[in-house]
């Protein structure tokens, strides 16, 4: 236990766990430096051409590209956010925040394949969906069982937003 404890320990004081990857934080240009910031979008950007974001369509990729140039506009050759205007910061704010808006949009896509068990049968088959298409599926299984009537009050089942 007090090797994890160090370990936890000397990853915070070198900055690697406190920066965070692009895979799994938001940064915040308030957190951090501006060259701490365009390093960690640069980092993000190299992530997005790897198979790591294969799930990520070519529009979202044009609007983060578009997105990071806004924010490297903004930040070059800046030491800190006081450089930048009220409206300036503003549209850094939106910049960053338009890049997670796309990623998580674009996660919708991403395949997740599970076991599904098959009525009539013992073998299990692989089903790969996105959670777009589950949620379209579900969607549609609630207007099915609505439009067959089976969601009427005092109905054995029970159906939500209709």
């Amino acid at each position: 236990m007090r090797f994890v404890i160090l370990a936890v320990t000397l990853l915070v004081s070198t900055g690697t766990l406190a920066q965070g990857s692009a895979a799994n934080t938001e940064p915040s240009p308030t957190d951090m430096s501006p060259a701490q910031f365009l390093a960690w979008h640069d980092q993000l950007a190299q992530d997005l051409r790897t198979r790591r974001y294969d799930y990520v369509n070519a529009a979202h990729l044009a609007e983060i590209s578009k997105a990071q140039g806004t924010i490297h506009r903004l930040l070059d050759g800046k030491q800190s956010l006081d450089e930048l205007s009220a409206e300036q910061r503003t549209e850094l704010a939106a910049a960053n925040a338009e890049i997670y808006a796309s990623l998580d949009d674009a996660k919708l896509d991403k395949k997740v394949c599970k076991q599904q068990h098959v009525v009539g049968s013992r073998r299990p088959r692989q089903v790969c969906q996105s959670e777009r298409e589950r949620r379209e599926l579900a969607e549609q299984s609630q207007r099915n069982m609505m439009d067959r009537g089976a969601c009427r009050e005092g109905s054995s089942v029970t159906c939500s937003g209709g």
